[in-house]
């Protein structure tokens, strides 16, 4: 056998490989889609239907409907309006919808306005009085028992819509029991009512909650830890049904069940406390748990099994894979497709080998100093880089990108991408390019062909990516994602605002990619992986160390490091997402870039999916 034809062999076993990896992490992607279906719908005992409906003053509500079996206009079931918290949408919340839905509720889980695929305005309250507004038309809803849950904010649009029911009469909530969220506590003039009649209400409190449950002075400072949220007078004179607070006979307690007659009806309060931080509750079981008992409770539906008997962790676990698949797919798609004749030219003729280790102390100086000086810059523009961008009023955000959260990152990502640049260029001047460093032959400096059919691939394996992600919501109504991470479906009209991030998030991921693949290399463990595993460690380990401090101390004190603005606040659980995008791409630039010896394809694919997944799953406002 001559040398062509081993060549020809081995270069189409390795086709076949990768025409399989596609096919393998494709069919992965699916199954993680049909079973989410089946979790969500309870094996075909409850039926989802996506709904887009126009409110009374004309804005587009969307939302998804479950609708178990047992609901029929002859045996109409309580009902739970549902909802997510700022900067996120309805599909966070989906493991509370099949709790729900799967114990006979029927639940409309909708996007608040200004997210998601619902309308674009601030109007906070309109959204859920709306949502509640038109769980009242369905025939096999028991408009007497609606009740009304959701996180965070959704807190603040419950109360909102429970004032504008009690304007407009009619049917109001009968049950409500936010999470992560407060009631109000004071009328107009400071004193103490029980704003919610006999409405049964309860609250979910995290016991490390970033945003409520702590008194704040005028300055920011908080004067109680949410851990000890139960003896502040605010939840006293809850529990006391609005009364001076000082007038509760006994201690408090979390998770007592506190009851009194109001207009003929027992009327039941309580709070409940979670041993978790803020964001993690739209997944907790626990927090989920405290739902379910208190709407079992004061208006159980026909199948009221236990709080301990959930799915939902093992269905975001699913979800979780499908992510992973997904990625997966789109990276053996990549390397199938450069052995495609129009895109040959990208492929490397053979796997791109390590570059030359850095050696003697200026070298590793050069490896480790720069990698900590980059975090450390990263560190110390994060609050200057995003607080004047945080403080922006909504109506004043640009209308080409009306989004506070993604400008606030992408801009930060910018300019760190900006400084990645300068410090490689100062270390290819005064270090690589007296040891011999070709920009060319890296795939640093390339073709104008090779820039389009670069741009063209990258452009084509995330369509084919979007494709899937479109797919698995249309027929399944599945996404891929877990917790901070999530790939969803979005509006035509945001496709406009990812042109406008793309170029900030291109900015961070490209330089990155060459800094991976072309100048941090050390001897390290001796093998490659471990060299992109410090690469991926060096993206984070600022940030981690961040998060680290702010949890750690407020885990130690009850308070956490950073507290006293709102986006002191927001931050933490903003990064969490950051870190673990930040801690994976790399591993996707250097395995592209092993088969191509071209930095640009992983920055731009990486670019490419962060902007889409950061527009698509924040919150936007005119």
């Amino acid at each position: 056998m001559n040398t062509q034809t081993r060549i020809t062999e081995k270069s189409t076993k390795k086709l076949s490989r990768k025409a399989w990896g596609t096919l393998i992490c494709l069919t992965v992607c699916i199954l993680s889609m049909v079973l989410q279906n089946l979790m969500l719908t309870s094996m075909g005992a409850v039926r989802m239907q996506k709904i887009t409906t126009q409110s009374e003053i004309g804005y587009t509500l969307s939302g998804t409907l479950f609708i178990p079996k047992t609901a029929s206009p002859e045996n109409p079931a309580p009902a739970v309006v549902l909802t997510h918290g700022s900067w996120r949408s309805r599909e966070v919340m989906s493991s509370y919808s099949m709790e729900l839905s799967r114990r006979g509720y029927v639940v409309f889980s909708f996007d608040q306005y200004g997210h998601g695929e619902s309308g674009n305005t601030p109007l906070t309250g309109y959204d859920m009085r709306h949502a509640f507004q038109f769980v009242c038309t369905l025939p096999y809803v028991d408009t007497g028992r609606i009740a009304a849950t959701g996180h965070s904010s959704a807190g603040r649009s419950i109360n909102y819509a429970f004032d504008m029911n009690a304007k407009a009469g009619g049917p109001q909530f009968a049950a409500i029991i936010p999470v992560d969220f407060e009631p109000d506590y004071k009328d107009a003039d400071g004193n103490w009512y029980n704003k919610f009649g006999n409405v049964d209400y309860g609250v979910v409190a995290s016991k490390y909650d970033d945003w409520f449950f702590s008194v704040k002075d005028t300055d920011g400072t908080w004067l109680n830890a949410p851990k000890d949220y139960i003896k502040t007078e605010n939840a006293r004179s809850f529990l006391n049904f609005g009364e001076d607070p000082s007038s509760l006979a006994d201690e408090p307690e979390y998770g007592k069940i506190y009851t009194r007659e109001i207009d003929g009806k027992e009327t039941a309060h309580v709070i409940y406390q979670s041993n978790e931080i803020h964001p993690w509750s739209v997944l907790s079981p626990e927090s989920c748990g405290h739902v379910i008992e208190f709407l079992n409770m004061v208006m159980p539906a026909s199948n009221p099994l236990p709080a301990s008997d959930q799915h939902g962790m093992l269905k975001e676990v699913i979800s979780l894979a499908g992510l992973a698949a997904l990625i997966l797919f789109a990276i053996n798609l990549t390397l199938l497709l450069i052995r495609h004749d129009w895109f040959d030219e990208l492929a490397a003729e053979a796997p791109a080998a390590a570059a030359p280790c850095p050696s003697g102390a200026t070298g590793k100086l050069m490896f480790f100093g720069f990698m900590l000086l980059g975090g450390l810059f990263a560190y110390l523009s994060l609050f200057p880089v995003m607080r004047p961008i945080y403080e922006i009023e909504p109506a004043n955000l640009p209308a080409v990108l009306p989004q506070g959260q993604t400008l606030c990152i992408g801009v930060w990502s910018a300019v760190c991408g900006l400084f990645n640049i300068l410090i490689m260029a100062a270390v290819y001047h005064f270090y690589q390019k007296k040891q011999g460093m070709d920009l060319r032959a890296c795939g640093i400096v390339m073709s104008g062909r090779k820039w389009v059919k670069t741009i063209a691939l990258a452009l084509l394996i995330v369509l084919a990516t979007m494709l899937v992600i479109f797919a698995a919501d249309y027929f399944c109504g599945a996404g891929f994602g877990f917790w901070v991470v999530m790939f969803k479906t979005f509006r035509a009209e945001k496709v406009l605002w990812m042109l406008f991030a793309l170029p900030l998030f291109l900015l961070f991921y490209i330089p990155n990619s060459i800094s991976v693949n072309c100048f941090n290399y050390n001897k390290i463990g001796g093998k490659e992986g471990v060299n992109t595993l410090i690469n991926a460690a060096g993206n984070v380990f600022v940030l981690l160390i961040f998060e680290a401090v702010q949890y750690g101390t407020f885990v130690a004190t009850g308070i956490p490091f950073w507290s006293k603005t709102s986006l002191e606040r927001q931050i933490g659980s903003w990064l969490m997402g950051v870190v673990v995008i930040l801690f994976v791409t790399p591993f996707i630039a250097r395995k592209l870039y092993k088969e191509t010896k071209n930095p640009y394809l992983g920055g731009i694919f990486n670019g490419l999916l962060v902007t889409i997944m950061s527009v698509a799953f924040s919150a936007q406002y005119y």
